[in-house]
């Protein structure tokens, strides 16, 4: 992976733990990556060389209906389908130009999905007295694409509002070589343009 890439992801994740300690270290103690808010998503993109990194955050309750652990089926079905959906990227991000393929993506649903790792974790979490309605639990997806043409890349189209529609309005940072821009997408307005 190109090293601007690198330091671009090294950057996003400092932002984000900065302001996941922020928020975070109220007077209470939440569960949180960053301060989020419902209907809002977060997405940063890097582009460099043949290699594109798309990395999404959003609130549980508007990617799955729910901020707390899934127990219930019908909680757990909703989590493997937003699972499926997120892993279907063809469905969320249409380029235009660029001749990309996705390479690998992964998702992080630990903060709704009803799992004990090991005692140590158990323990721990018993001991945090968070009544469920004040718990605040994100979602986040990476992508990473290959694109063989990456000069001839003029947009690309994120259906991301469309496709969860609690999802209101999504605010894109991206870096592409040596161009930067931020844009807010929503569920009229979902293409970004490089050029």
């Amino acid at each position: 992976m190109p090293a601007t890439v690198i330091f671009f992801a090294k950057v996003c994740s400092l932002v984000l733990a900065i302001s996941s300690y922020c928020y975070g270290h109220s007077e209470h103690h939440h569960k949180t990556i960053s301060a989020h808010k419902h209907g809002e998503a977060e997405m940063s993109i890097a582009m460099e060389g043949e290699d594109v990194e798309i990395d999404l955050q959003s609130s549980a309750a508007d990617i799955v209906g729910f901020e707390h652990k899934a127990h219930k089926e019908d909680e757990k079905l909703q989590l493997a389908q937003a699972k499926l959906t997120l892993q279907a990227a063809r469905s969320i991000f249409q380029f235009e130009g660029g001749d990309c393929k996705l390479l690998e993506q992964s998702s992080d649903f630990s903060a709704v999905e009803d799992k004990i790792s090991n005692i140590a974790d158990h323990i721990h979490t018993t001991h945090i007295n968070i009544p469920e309605a004040k718990q605040h639990s994100d979602i986040s997806a990476h992508y990473h694409f290959k694109c063989t043409n990456i000069g001839s890349l003029k947009s690309l189209s994120i259906n991301i509002n469309e496709i969860f529609p609690a999802i209101e309005k999504t605010d894109v940072s991206w870096i592409k070589n040596q161009k930067q821009g931020h844009s807010e997408l929503n569920i009229k307005k979902k293409k970004l343009y490089f050029h």
